[in-house]
């Protein structure tokens, strides 16, 4: 028995000076290394919804001929202009495509007094030009550099408004028509710059320019004509990605 306990102890004793040198020959351990913080990758692929503020003008020029008539109006119109948009966008590398439609009421109106000759009678014109409302359907091309985007827009464009003229004609008195009227003739060009501030929330600053293309009407042999009428739009964007 005791010879065996100190074979036992003997045993115990060789392994453990065996310790330190096998120790010696495993690798030496670093500090536990501790993953990097994910950083999500920006994209701008994903619907959106969003509102839009900012500023519109526009110019038109309203013109009398026939039966004796001549003369014409220089109109104008600006104001408040602010809506909503909906979205949708694809990126592939740092090439960004979409579609985008809006719709915003403006507060834009401009009344304005001039004289023209009408059956060769002389006539002052007041008119009151507002659009109402103004939207667009476009299309969209972008360059993104991580959370920012430069693009160019284009495509069809509509609106409403209201026009009441006031016509006084010497020695017979004042006559006022009045008619409201909708546009689907229009088409518009611009471009703009876009923030992501988050993975689901952008801003960006944007220019529009739209143009309506010109009507005339006759009656009793005068005939009425507008130009063109060319409207800018610059205004603030907010949008809520998903």
């Amino acid at each position: 028995m005791k010879t065996l306990r100190f074979g036992a102890v003997a045993t115990a004793l060789f392994g453990a000076s065996l310790l330190p040198a096998a120790a010696a020959d495993l690798p030496a351990r670093g500090p536990a290394s501790v993953p990097a913080a994910y950083m999500p990758v920006a994209t701008w692929t994903g619907f959106y919804i969003g509102g839009n503020a900012g500023y519109g003008w526009g110019d038109q020029t309203l013109s009398f001929s026939g039966a004796g008539s001549s003369g014409s109006i220089e109109a104008s119109a600006s104001g408040f202009v602010g809506g909503g948009q909906i979205g949708y966008n694809w990126q592939t590398g740092n090439w960004v495509f979409g579609v985008e439609a809006d719709i915003q009421g403006t507060t834009a109106k401009d009344t304005l007094t001039g004289g023209v000759t009408i059956a060769g009678v002389a006539t002052t014109v007041a008119v009151e030009n507002k659009i109402d409302y103004l939207g667009t359907v476009r299309g969209r091309l972008g360059y993104a550099g991580g959370t920012w985007m430069a693009y160019f827009t284009g495509g069809w464009a509509y609106a409403g408004g209201t026009s009441t003229a006031t016509l006084t004609v010497a020695g017979l008195g004042t006559f006022t028509a009045s008619s409201s009227s909708s546009r689907t003739d229009g088409w518009t060009v611009g471009g703009g710059v876009e923030w992501m501030m988050s993975p689901n929330w952008i801003a960006g600053v944007e220019y529009l320019f739209v143009r309506f293309g010109g009507e005339s009407a006759t009656a009793a042999g005068v005939t009425v004509s507008t130009s063109d009428m060319d409207i800018n739009i610059v205004r603030g964007r907010l949008s809520y990605k998903f």
